[in-house]
């Protein structure tokens, strides 16, 4: 399986492989061992599987620990399933208005780009914060948890959602009601930036067109801890003038 595979690969690459097996130590050349393989159908009982017809890119979910609810967020759709064994409870359907496919359409980008493609899904409260890369105008909405179709509000989705399906990102939503996105934060996506909006707390972002801020960042991951939100993320190196490096990053906002 994928996690052991992952796991060898890391003992060897830090150089534990010794410590871990003592009885290598003695010998001079490298003992392979071919790890276990299993099959999808050998695990197919212990699975539980959802499908919906003509939804994809099942990019995003989220917990309703509340409700014992998943949350999941795929292209053009957003669903409601039961934690226990991925049951459906809700489908709501996302899609972008003709007249904004069709300016999609008119600026290069193909059928498949100018989709709505789910890209943040928090939860706050009672409250279900989504944002959709809505063909390339990316737009935002705050719905009931309990009821997806029910929209509170709409707001633009600009520094909080990429705009192309193919940029990485990541949100969070502090406890004070702080919304800090990594996204990209214009249409060609050149514009990379960590962006802190809604809440009481004024709007902040990091330097425009500055590398030694943000070089060609691949962002992953969020967290909000104490009085600290952090952000991990990829990017070419600044620190290296000689070919392209790529390095992995952690920026602390206070």
């Amino acid at each position: 399986m994928k996690g052991t595979c992952v796991i060898a690969w890391l003992f060897s690459s830090l150089g534990l492989w010794r410590l871990a097996h003592p009885e290598a130590q003695g010998t001079t050349q490298c003992q392979r061992t071919e790890h276990p393989v299993i099959s999808y159908k050998e695990i197919g009982p212990w699975l539980r599987e959802f499908r919906a017809k003509n939804a994809v890119d099942f990019s995003q979910l989220t917990f309703d620990p509340g409700q014992k609810e998943l949350v999941v967020g795929a292209r053009n759709y957003l669903f409601r399933l039961q934690l226990e064994d991925l049951s459906l409870i809700q489908a709501v359907e996302w899609e972008c208005d003709e007249a904004t496919k069709k300016a999609c359409y008119s600026k290069g980008k193909s059928k498949e780009e100018c989709q709505n493609y789910i890209r943040v899904l928090l939860v706050g409260g009672d409250r279900l914060f989504t944002c959709g890369t809505n063909a390339f105008t990316p737009v935002c909405t705050n719905r009931s948890l309990s009821n997806l179709t029910e929209i509170h509000d709409q707001i633009s989705g600009m520094a909080r959602c990429p705009y192309s399906p193919q940029h990485n990102s990541t949100a969070l939503l502090t406890a004070g009601g702080e919304l800090y996105a990594a996204t990209a934060m214009d249409f060609p996506g050149r514009d990379p930036a960590i962006y802190r909006s809604l809440g009481i707390l004024p709007p902040l972002r990091t330097a425009q067109y500055n590398s030694k801020w943000l070089n060609e960042p691949n962002f992953v991951s969020s967290y909000d801890i104490g009085n600290f939100t952090y952000f991990f993320f990829r990017e070419n190196a600044v620190e290296h003038d000689c070919g392209k490096t790529v390095f992995s990053r952690a920026a602390r906002v206070c």
